[in-house]
């Protein structure tokens, strides 16, 4: 990991600091880098992303990727495995096993997102196109959530820990972060800006008034992007009624595997979406 820095054009900024883990009798040796970096000023396109609990999804051209991160999955089965540790005397060192566990797995899904989109973003010249996630985002959510299971999912998602992941990944590869207000970029239709209702199938929204049905995550992806087209800040990007669109649902193991997105374009899973 030292070398993979000093290659890559990283210097050490001061001498390395050395602590002593009494408790669990080890050295640790902290690094500290730094390195010049000039953001990417003229993107030729855009990619926009959104993050939801269960999911990213990230618009790339005319095309839509879906990537499932099961985040959820393991959010229920450490709590319930929690629940069950508090029976049992002396499991302290259990407790603080499965707390780990369920951290260094979720911080492994998040550093995967943020090198995928950012590779991607790095081959195609593009800006990312984030929404700008206030700092009490869990607290907003749930302020009309009284389900406590669902209180403690959004809580341990980490939308804000995941969009500052990806924002660190964009500045560490020179690549432009473009930041839009989130409101209602799941709840407006993009062609039209009417407000969507609930659709036949969960996460499906219906346009009364131009009869579009629409995936939620895909409204969601529609609305950052026009956001920062409209307002200049990237280059135009031509709307889903001008080329058709296509989406693709990635499971967790389909996408984990990839350094790119841009490797399953040609996919026989990818569908046109239904207008």
């Amino acid at each position: 990991m030292y070398w993979k820095y000093i290659n890559s054009g990283w210097k050490l900024r001061t001498q390395p600091k050395i602590k002593f883990d009494h408790k669990r009798r080890r050295v640790l040796v902290y690094f500290m880098f730094e390195k010049e970096i000039q953001q990417m000023s003229n993107p030729i396109t855009s990619i926009s992303v959104d993050i939801n609990e269960n999911n990213v999804t990230v618009k790339v051209r005319n095309k839509v990727f879906v990537l499932l991160t099961d985040i959820r999955k393991i959010t229920l089965g450490y709590s319930k495995y929690r629940e069950i540790t508090q029976t049992l005397k002396g499991s302290k060192h259990l407790k603080r096993t499965l707390q780990n566990n369920e951290k260094n797995k979720k911080k492994d899904r998040k550093l995967k997102l943020a090198n995928i989109i950012t590779n991607i973003a790095k081959q195609m010249k593009a800006a990312v196109i984030l929404e700008r996630l206030p700092k009490k985002c869990p607290e907003n959510m749930i302020k009309k959530i009284y389900d406590k299971k669902l209180r403690h999912r959004i809580y341990q998602a980490g939308f804000r820990t995941l969009l500052k992941t990806i924002e660190e990944k964009c500045l560490e590869k020179e690549i432009l972060v473009v930041k839009v207000n989130p409101r209602g970029t799941s709840s407006t239709c993009p062609y039209c800006g009417s407000r969507l209702m609930r659709g036949d199938a969960p996460r499906l929204l219906y346009c009364k008034k131009c009869g579009r049905k629409i995936g939620k995550d895909v409204v969601a992806v529609l609305n950052i992007e026009k956001k920062a087209t409209q307002k200049g800040r990237v280059p135009f990007a031509p709307m889903p009624n001008e080329t058709p669109l296509e989406v693709a649902v990635l499971p967790m193991k389909e996408w984990m595997r990839r350094k790119s997105l841009l490797l399953t374009q040609n996919k026989p899973i990818l569908t046109e979406m239904k207008r």
